[in-house]
């Protein structure tokens, strides 16, 4: 637990605040890590308590069933020792919804409030595969008095599929445009851009519903893949068989695995690239992306999750359906051979970042959603 004294309201924030050698990432980390850097901890008294997870990948069910024990009695405790106004909950998957749902419970029965703020897209998945998932969410997430939402997709699920009231939701967009990132795109979009070689970046989980395999093959199919380069940033249980793929595919420029590295090291990365691959099965509204169209790469993703209502198909970057190969490898062929239109991609990419994502914006309406709900 850590504090940060200077503000107005406490508010405790229970999400991804892994202490120093704790080697943890995600979406969720990367975004708590944002708000650090930014006003609010300026602008609210802020008590810090690390949700995540021991190591990356996860460890086995009964130890995280065992750790997931140790922080509920860990949150009563901080919670009675600081009795926050607000309790902000960030959560991921199913079971980060039932714990996470355990706490809110307390805090409504500790006649505080609470806000949940879910930002995996694979819950929205899970709840649509199962009714009893459904109705495990929707009892988790019924002790708390205020729902946030990344995109509409979100709104919308929380409203028809678990019964919050249309005014018991906010939509904050993601907030991981930062201004390093943003600097790198004002750069990108002052230059002309040429089409001796292409340089393509995936950051994420290597798995197969990432869709690290389909991307493998849609290489495979690009006319100039010979002056391509793809760099894979990230790790999953994939990466091996990923590997193995990438070392029988010839004729490619270079395939590189970097595994995971820490976010100050990415932006380098993304400075180097022109464009973004995520051919994921399911999202919510990934981080990554916003961080590539700060940093003024073209984005090429999947419509999945949130993603559509962020994308417009050739106007901010390219959208095509989970599988696609062929759409994949063409769309690699199009940016590769006119370099006019991958600017034009780029720079629309930059400018929804720019507007859109940066991270006061985002601290402008957390504050706002404090006050509403304390009111």
């Amino acid at each position: 637990m850590r504090r940060i004294p200077i503000g107005k309201k406490r508010v405790m924030v229970v999400g991804g605040f892994p202490t120093a050698g704790k080697k943890v990432y995600g979406g969720i980390v990367t975004s708590c890590t944002a708000l650090l850097g930014s006003s609010l901890p300026e602008k609210s008294n802020l008590v810090l308590f690390d949700s995540s997870q021991r190591s990356n990948p996860p460890p086995a069910l009964w130890l995280r069933f065992w750790d997931a024990i140790l922080r509920q009695l860990k949150f009563f405790y901080v919670f009675e020792s600081t009795r926050p106004d607000i309790v902000l909950f960030f959560v991921a998957l199913r079971l980060s919804a039932l714990e996470k749902g355990l706490m809110a419970w307390y805090v409504k029965l500790r006649s505080r409030r609470s806000i949940v703020f879910p930002r995996g897209g694979g819950l929205i998945d899970q709840c649509a595969s199962s009714e009893f998932n459904r109705r495990l969410v929707l009892m988790s997430f019924k002790g708390c008095h205020l729902f946030l939402c990344q995109t509409e997709r979100w709104r919308h699920f929380a409203i028809k599929e678990l019964n919050f009231n249309r005014e018991c939701t906010r939509v904050i967009k993601n907030w991981t445009a930062t201004s390093e990132l943003l600097d790198i795109g004002r750069n990108r979009c002052s230059q002309s851009k040429d089409n001796t070689s292409l340089n393509l970046i995936f950051v994420g989980w290597v798995e197969k519903e990432k869709g690290i395999f389909d991307l493998l093959a849609a290489l495979k199919l690009v006319e100039n893949k010979e002056r391509i380069s793809l760099s894979i940033v990230g790790d999953g249980r994939a990466r091996s068989a990923s590997e193995q793929v990438a070392a029988t595919m010839h004729g490619i420029g270079s395939i590189t695995f970097h595994g995971w590295i820490e976010q100050s090291d990415l932006t380098d990365y993304y400075d180097k690239a022109d464009v973004f691959i995520l051919p994921s099965y399911f999202e919510g509204l990934p981080n990554s992306m916003i961080e590539a169209m700060a940093a003024g790469l073209v984005v090429m993703v999947t419509s999945v999750g949130g993603i559509p209502d962020i994308i417009s198909h050739e106007q901010n970057g390219l959208i095509f359906t989970p599988g696609d190969i062929q759409s994949m490898a063409r769309y690699v062929d199009e940016l590769f051979m006119k370099p006019d239109y991958l600017q034009r991609l780029a720079e629309n990419a930059f400018l929804t970042a720019y507007n859109d994502f940066q991270v006061e914006i985002a601290v402008e309406q957390f504050e706002k959603a404090f006050d509403d709900v304390t009111s």
